[in-house]
């Protein structure tokens, strides 16, 4: 899903739901980017999608300034037992 994508569902939808996608660390944090600008996204799901733990620490840093988040999964991504902030 583009960021452009995510912008069309700012209205619409407060669950994003990008598991299985193969998105990678890079697209992953473009993807993250955008969530800060939606103001009714309260989940979402970024499961099994490739993030090494040098993504998700930048992907967590980046959500970390959306307030209205309520759930976020980055399960089934190769994280490992490590310091991710």
């Amino acid at each position: 899903m583009s960021p452009r994508a995510l912008i069309i569902r700012k209205a619409v939808s407060n669950r994003i739901q990008l598991s299985h996608q193969g998105l990678g660390d890079v697209k992953g944090l473009i993807v993250a980017d955008s969530l800060v600008t939606l103001p009714h996204v309260r989940s979402v799901n970024f499961a099994d999608n490739g993030f090494s733990a040098k993504g998700v620490s930048r992907i967590m840093r980046s959500l970390m300034s959306c307030d209205v988040l309520l759930e976020l999964d980055l399960s089934r991504n190769a994280v490992g037992m490590c310091n991710i902030f």
